[in-house]
């Protein structure tokens, strides 16, 4: 397991405001946000204008609209870099967790997959917390059930063209910690009930070990049961390949290894090859996780010849008698 390539890391040195580039981002955030405050005042004078009343006092009103406008903008960026990841790894999955959305229509899906040939079931948020949403390649894989907890919601079905059965579990874990135990258990009892092939997947809030934390102690109790839930489902965590840590504070005062996809056994047997693969962080302070497989094909080696080689005297004399000792069967 390697740490994070150090553009990655966070610079506390940048993040306190190097002239070239932190501090200019932060002026021009506040300039913009008080451009965007300007005009929802411009838009709420216009509407007393017309006679439009509201319960709260003016400030208020001005200062929720002017939230809103920020956080559609903030979402429309999100779905964008979703649906970049989307065309870029074409997955046959794809689980998302703090949707922070009550309601998902086909249309959003669309933009996000990219293509029709989609299904997909959700979660929802709690007012502007949690939510969750799944979609998946239908030709690649038939849901036959959906199963919804708090904190998670999973799909049974068949997967691929040997009509795999399998279970897939997206995840979004609370803080507390008398709740987390109460997802693990019920997580743990639908794995251990029904057996079978499971992947469970999502923001799991808490670590496995010290080591996935930097920067700010955890609570020991809340490791020690999101370990005896994994021990006790005989889940495991397939290598994190390029980075160490998923979740970082935007200050760098603490990183995290929140993220993961854990599989069954009779899941990991699918393909010996599983590894995880962290996507470089764009507006999110978490990472996008990649489940791909080692045994890529990544077309025929390349040819390399030395310039030194064609100054020895027998190198002509070597590729001839190569060539004509080769034995070439058409295959068509």
């Amino acid at each position: 397991m390697t740490e994070a390539p150090e553009e990655e890391r966070p610079n506390l040195q940048q993040e306190s405001c190097s002239v070239s580039d932190g501090c200019i981002q932060h002026r021009n955030g506040i300039i913009r946000r008080q451009l965007e405050t300007k005009e929802v005042r411009e838009i709420f004078e216009l509407g007393q204008r017309l006679g439009i009343q509201c319960q709260h006092n003016d400030e208020e009103v001005i200062s929720r609209l002017a939230a809103l406008e920020a956080r559609d903008e903030i979402n429309s960026r999100g779905r964008k870099e979703i649906a970049k990841l989307v065309r870029k790894e074409r997955p046959d999955f794809l689980f998302i967790q703090e949707t922070k959305l009550e309601e998902v229509d086909v249309a959003l899906c669309k933009t996000l997959w990219n293509s029709d040939d989609f299904d997909w079931v959700m979660g929802k948020s709690v007012g502007s917390s949690g939510g969750l949403l799944s979609i998946w390649n239908k030709r690649n894989f038939v849901k036959q059930r959906v199963i919804e907890g708090n904190g998670f919601i999973g799909i049974s079905g068949e997967w691929g063209t040997q009509h795999i059965k399998c279970n897939f579990v997206n995840v979004y874990a609370p803080c507390d910690r008398q709740r987390k135990a109460s997802l693990w258990e019920e997580i743990g009892g639908l794995i251990l009930e029904e057996g079978g092939r499971w992947l469970v997947a999502g923001d799991f809030n808490t670590v496995w070990n010290v080591t996935e934390r930097k920067g700010r102690l955890g609570e020991t109790q809340d490791m020690e049961d999101f370990n005896h839930f994994v021990e006790g489902t005989g889940l495991f965590d397939v290598r994190l390949w390029n980075r160490k840590f998923t979740w970082y504070r935007p200050d760098g005062t603490s990183m995290s290894r929140l993220d993961r996809f854990l599989l069954s056994t009779e899941m990991s047997l699918l393909d010996r090859d599983w590894i995880q693969v962290g996507v470089r962080r764009s507006i999110s302070d978490h990472c996008a996780i990649i489940l791909t497989s080692r045994n890529v094909d990544w077309g025929p080696k390349p040819f390399r010849v030395l310039d030194a080689w064609q100054q020895h005297p027998d190198f002509q004399e070597f590729v001839e008698n190569r060539w004509k000792a080769m034995q070439i069967e058409d295959s068509i």
